[in-house]
């Protein structure tokens, strides 16, 4: 598939010493500042920093940028929907123009990789391309943000792992795997509801009464 020949070894070896590094930098500042909200001073940067740096946004142009994302990620009911429809259309405007730069002018970075790797495999539009950088834009800011801030809370709740892994930091890539799992940083999927009446393990759904959430990521 054209989108997976986008993200390279290289690109993605990139993006580990690049996390290493902002995570690094993040926690000396709380360190300097003598105090932190994991969500907002550490939780939230680093997506949203390392999103916009493999996209290729411009220093520039981020301040603008998380404005519109911060307020693409927040829509958490209907009405959210429809306030967030300006920063909606300022973001496409913005990745249409992102990606005409790039067609002209190719850097290293994941736009210019998206649209290499549709010239040369299965071809993506302009649509898609976009549709793909406002995905990963959304999902990886969401499970991020969810998985650092449920799994520092599972880990003070349940003190006795937390000193084991304080004493024993080689255990993290699998604390880390069985966080995830423990604690996932998406509990639902896709919302379905049912169009006619349905029965389901002995329990009748009446027809659009009962929402049906799937599927538990466990």
């Amino acid at each position: 598939m054209s989108v997976h020949q986008a993200f390279t070894p290289r690109l993605i070896a990139q993006m580990q010493t690049r996390i290493h590094c902002l995570a690094h930098e993040l926690i000396d500042k709380a360190i300097a500042k003598g105090e932190m909200d994991l969500i907002r001073d550490f939780a939230l940067p680093i997506p949203m920093v390392v999103i916009s740096e493999m996209l290729g946004v411009a220093e520039q142009d981020r301040a603008a940028f998380h404005r519109w994302s911060n307020v693409m990620v927040s829509v958490s009911k209907p009405i959210d929907g429809i306030f967030a429809i300006p920063s909606l259309y300022q973001l496409v405007k913005f990745l249409r123009r992102l990606l005409g730069t790039r067609r002209q002018n190719p850097q290293d970075d994941l736009t210019s990789a998206l649209l290499q790797a549709s010239e040369e495999g299965s071809k993506l539009s302009e649509d898609e391309v976009v549709g793909m950088a406002a995905l990963l834009l959304t999902a990886g800011h969401e499970t991020t943000v969810n998985l650092i801030g449920n799994g520092v809370l599972a880990l003070l709740t349940h003190p006795a792992e937390l000193e084991r892994l304080r004493t024993e930091p080689e255990l993290m890539k699998s604390a880390v795997e069985e966080l995830v799992r423990y604690t996932s940083p998406v509990l639902f999927a896709t919302e379905r509801y049912a169009r006619e009446d349905i029965e389901m393990a002995g329990t009748t759904i009446p027809a659009s009464e009962e929402r049906i959430c799937c599927t538990w990521f466990c």
